[in-house]
């Protein structure tokens, strides 16, 4: 079970709750908003100053800030856990925990992992047959859906879901108290995320 610090303690459960979740926004997805604006055309505006795909200069505005929020969480999360290297410990005791599910799940990311290090090797050579990338290419992406499925299973798992609601409160209590700007940061987060999906294009039947 993860520890609990005085910080975490004083914290309202309500609170836990809502900075845990804010937190895995944070550092689990944190290039998602932007990513999808990028899927859906929003680049940097050209020399004439218009957005290619059509993406408004609030949009851009809103990519550009989200990044610059979650760059300066991270900053925070890696003084708060330099301050706290128990979290550090904490942290990769989850990390096997959830690596060890995944294998129960049959994804073995240690054992796989030098194969796939050499087939991404093999697809940065200029003398590859266009055959052999496509193989190399759909080894690669099995190998990728094998994984998210099984980090997936692991990750529904009651006791693995416990032990990262209790890591993640920790470690926001830890930013708390390391930047009182913490909570202010990830209030924006969430606005700037909701402001970037109610911008993005719906897709309708043609």
């Amino acid at each position: 079970m993860i520890k609990k610090t005085a910080a975490t303690r004083r914290m309202p459960a309500r609170m836990h709750w809502a900075l845990g979740a804010a937190l895995a926004l944070t550092l689990a997805l944190a290039a998602m908003p932007a990513a999808q604006a990028q899927n859906q055309g929003f680049q940097k505006a050209g020399p004439g100053g218009a957005a290619a795909g059509g993406a408004s200069p609030e949009m851009q505005a809103l990519v550009g800030e989200y990044r610059e929020v979650v760059q300066e969480l991270a900053r925070i999360r890696k003084k708060a856990m330099q301050a706290n290297p128990e979290l550090t410990e904490q942290q990769q005791a989850f990390q096997k925990m959830v690596q060890s599910e995944m294998v129960e799940a049959g994804f073995d990311a240690e054992a796989r992992g030098p194969k796939l290090n050499q087939l991404a090797q093999q697809l940065k050579s200029e003398d590859l047959s266009e055959a052999k990338r496509t193989e190399i290419t759909q080894e690669i992406q099995q190998n990728r859906m094998a994984f998210a499925k099984a980090r997936q299973q692991a990750l529904s798992q009651p006791e693995v879901q416990e032990t990262a609601s209790e890591l993640q409160t920790a470690v926001v209590a830890a930013m708390k108290e390391q930047n009182g700007k913490t909570e202010q940061l990830l209030a924006r987060l969430e606005t700037i995320k909701s402001d970037l999906q109610s911008q993005m294009p719906q897709n309708t039947p043609g």
